[in-house]
């Protein structure tokens, strides 16, 4: 497994996502580091961890279909191996 730096945007979610008051997620741009085996699955990985701890704060229907919508309005800006 490699190490990534991804630059993503969330301003599209970031009022949403104040909401729920996750630490990691601060501010609309971000650069995160994570351990994945391709591009791709670093990609993957990082929706999957936002979509997780949102869920471990609220599990209701509305917050179920904004989790839904952070597939289409998350934006990768860059992602460089490590």
């Amino acid at each position: 497994m490699r190490n990534f730096k991804v630059n993503i945007d969330i301003t599209d979610l970031f009022l949403d996502l104040k909401q729920f008051h996750l630490k990691e997620y601060p501010m609309p741009y971000l650069t995160l580091f994570i351990e994945a085996d391709d591009p791709d699955d670093a990609c993957y990985t990082l929706i999957q961890r936002l979509i997780k701890d949102i869920l471990r704060r609220d599990t209701s229907i509305s917050t179920r279909i904004f989790c839904r919508s952070i597939k289409k309005l998350i934006r990768f800006d860059k992602i460089l191996s490590l």
